[in-house]
């Protein structure tokens, strides 16, 4: 979906949701899924919404931006024109034009009771979680290949012409 609002122009991507309204005379967008990409002519033409955060340009000159929701809690904003202003709270930040930077918003502060733990509290219990050794079996997995590349090319490089 594509939508012209005033001076800024929003493009929903495909599986995206979000809010359209106007805060304070300025067009916002409420992003609640997926991905926004925004374009605005200055600083007061459009401001977006995702999770906590609210993302707008920093600076009177065009701006293009694009903002993926991950998770609750997880967001990339991608500058591709224009500096972004990202405020979270209190915090300001400046993402600078054709940055790109993944943004992890803290948790509620909110500490676990403590249960009981050991044998027969039934703490941990399940299935057990498999170790992630998927990395370990690729880098093995190259370094075999490489070393049969490097054995073939070495019988090559000394094999005598004499002998096909």
């Amino acid at each position: 979906m594509q939508a012209r609002m005033g001076n800024a122009r929003i493009y929903l991507g495909a599986a995206s949701s979000a809010t359209l309204t106007s805060e304070a005379g300025i067009p916002s967008a409420t992003l609640m899924a997926g991905t926004l990409t925004f374009s605005a002519a200055s600083a007061n033409s459009f401001e977006l919404r995702a999770a906590d955060a609210w993302i707008r340009a920093q600076s009177d000159s065009p701006t293009v931006a694009q903002v993926t929701l991950v998770g609750p809690k997880e967001m990339i904003i991608t500058s591709r024109r224009g500096p972004l202003s990202i405020t979270i709270g209190e915090e300001m930040k400046v993402i600078p034009e054709a940055g790109s930077y993944r943004v992890l918003l803290d948790p509620p502060a909110v500490p676990e009771a403590q249960g009981p733990r050991g044998a027969g509290s039934g703490a941990g219990a399940g299935s057990p979680q498999k170790a992630a050794r998927s990395k370990d079996r690729i880098l093995i997995l190259l370094l075999a290949a490489s070393a049969g590349l490097t054995v073939f090319a070495v019988h090559e490089i000394f094999e005598s012409p004499s002998r096909p």
